[in-house]
């Protein structure tokens, strides 16, 4: 799929075991953007709370060779307020926001049970329950980072209720 909109916006992903997801966006932004690399106008910035993780998505990141990549490690729940650059001013007037975020928040992983059916023997009820608020932590913030009209992907691999439907009612 290659759609041009990709082009020229900027991405905010919450990672969670993921530098493929990083990868992909990468290629659909430049691939949908102009002839060369360097002159893409879209950007993405992929946090991941664990360093060896934020590491491991660096050096796979390297074999893209792009300006438009940075990488974060920072509590998503905690994400800091991105000021634009020029003049410091009051108020929101220099705030950052995103165009897009991807929130691929932690969870139990029960959507992974037909290919780790060990995973089914220790599930419980309360493993989607312990995890439910970080993920609306990490949800509220996305909210905050996101630009009015913006868009925002929650993604878990959970089939848990609690985990899932919960956000939408």
């Amino acid at each position: 799929m290659c759609c041009s909109w990709y082009s020229h916006f900027i991405f905010l992903l919450f990672l969670n075991f993921s530098g493929s997801k990083t990868s992909q966006l990468l290629e659909l932004l430049y691939r949908s953007g102009s002839k060369a690399k360097q002159f893409a106008e879209g950007g993405v910035v992929a946090n991941d709370v664990d360093t060896s993780r934020a590491n491991m998505l660096i050096h796979q990141l390297q074999r893209i060779s792009t300006a438009g990549m940075m990488v974060v490690n920072h509590h998503a729940q905690y994400f800091p307020t991105l000021k634009a650059e020029g003049e410091a001013s009051l108020g929101d007037t220099n705030r950052f926001y995103f165009d897009k975020i991807l929130a691929d928040v932690p969870c139990t992983g029960d959507g992974a049970i037909r290919k780790i059916p060990q995973k089914w023997a220790k599930w419980t009820p309360r493993d989607g329950i312990s995890l439910h608020g970080l993920q609306l932590q990490i949800l509220m913030r996305a909210v905050q980072l996101a630009k009015v009209g913006g868009l925002i992907l929650y993604s878990t691999c959970s089939i848990n209720p609690i985990e899932v439907k919960i956000f939408w009612e």
